[in-house]
C-alpha cells in the first residue's frame, strides 16, 4: 500500500473551550504557547490571553506591539515577540523588559532557553541567537 509508513492521527480533544478563545481577541489569534501549569497563552493584535487548561479566560494584558510568537519560561515569564520588539512579563502580566533591537527582525518565532533566546526572522529568514545579555551571537 502506497501510504501505509504515513503516521495515522486522531482527534482526541480540543484546546480549552473548541475555538471560542480566539473569539474574544479583538481581531486576530497570531500565537499561542503553554507553561507547565497546564494554562495557554493566546496573542492577538496588542494583547495576551491566558486561559486554563479548561479554556476559561484567566487574565488578559495589553502589548505595545501586535505579538507574533510567544513563549513562556519555566519560571512563568512570558515572552511576547514582533516586529523588532520582544516584551517579557510576569505571570501576571506586569511589563518587566522591553527589548528593541533591529537586529531582531520580524520574529515569527521565539525560545527561551537557559543560555540564550532563538528567534526565527521572517524577513530575513534566519533563526539568530542571542546571549541572555542580548548580545547576538549569530
Amino acid at each position: 500500500m502506497e501510504h501505509e509508513n504515513l503516521l495515522q492521527y486522531r482527534r482526541v480533544g480540543a484546546l480549552g473551550d473548541g475555538g471560542q478563545a480566539a473569539a474574544r481577541l479583538r481581531t486576530a489569534a497570531r500565537a499561542v504557547a503553554w507553561d507547565r501549569d497546564g494554562r495557554w497563552y493566546l496573542a492577538g493584535d496588542q494583547e495576551v490571553l491566558v486561559f486554563d487548561a479548561a479554556g476559561n479566560l484567566q487574565h488578559r494584558w495589553p502589548t505595545t506591539a501586535p505579538a507574533w510568537a510567544l513563549d513562556v519560561e519555566p519560571s512563568g515569564r512570558l515572552w511576547s515577540a514582533g516586529e523588532e520588539t520582544v516584551e517579557v512579563f510576569d505571570r501576571t502580566g506586569q511589563l518587566q523588559e522591553t527589548w528593541r533591537d533591529p537586529a531582531l527582525g520580524f520574529v515569527t518565532a521565539i525560545a527561551v532557553v537557559e543560555d540564550g533566546i532563538f528567534v526565527a526572522d521572517a524577513r530575513a529568514r534566519w533563526i539568530h541567537r542571542f546571549d541572555r545579555h542580548r548580545s547576538l551571537l549569530n
